[in-house]
């Protein structure tokens, strides 16, 4: 009786305040992350899409542990659902499952004050000044004198020969191989060094 005499009366009653609506934000699925992924590898010539990626990294961090769970058939724990077919479809997109960076690395080294700190690169970080210093000059050839790009693209090199050799226990792995081959990595610089600007040999196979 109260409130119909005040609504006749034209009490002021404060104005109803909505609650802010919550933007949906839409998740994108699996095909259209990997779509995201090929185009990224197409512009920068390499897939291993670093962490700090935005999104599409944590994607391709997400994709590699969901994979483990996969293989170790911890399927409800994956975070991306993954089956044979998308790991197929994966594999035909170029996608590296397994980088250096989820391998143990060895001890620094120790000084007399402590462990000697010193920046370290991984595989795929050299693999990406690689392919930078090759579209800047033109060419693959990477002097042995250009610092640290020089001295990893002679220890790749090195670490090649021995992997033919049949010594399998170091650092060069057939994904690596693969890795160098599609950034136009030339594995023999035999004959090269003299005419740095021709062509680059082709790597050989695997």
């Amino acid at each position: 009786y109260r409130l119909a005499r005040l609504k006749k009366d034209n009490f002021p009653f404060p104005a109803t305040v909505e609650p802010p609506k919550i933007p949906v934000v839409k998740r994108k699925t699996f095909d259209e992350r990997l779509q995201e992924f090929v185009e990224w590898k197409n512009e920068h010539k390499t897939p291993l899409v670093p962490s700090q990626c935005g999104q599409l990294g944590e994607w391709v961090n997400m994709v590699r542990r969901s994979l483990k769970l996969f293989q170790a058939g911890k399927k409800e724990s994956m975070k991306i659902y993954l089956n044979d077919e998308k790991i197929q479809r994966l594999k035909d997109a170029g996608f590296v499952f397994q980088t250096a960076e989820h391998r143990e690395r060895r001890p620094e080294p120790k000084t007399k004050r402590g462990p000697m700190k010193r920046p370290r690169k991984t595989f795929e970080e050299g693999v990406q000044m690689f392919v930078a210093w090759k579209n800047e000059h033109g060419h693959p050839l990477v002097p042995q004198s250009s610092g640290f790009l020089g001295d990893w693209v002679h220890s790749q090199r090195r670490a090649y020969v021995k992997y033919q050799k049949g010594r399998r226990s170091g650092s060069m792995t057939p994904e690596r191989i693969l890795l160098l081959q599609q950034a136009g990595f030339v594995f023999d610089a035999s004959g090269h060094h003299s005419r740095p600007a021709k062509v680059a040999k082709a790597a050989p196979s695997t």
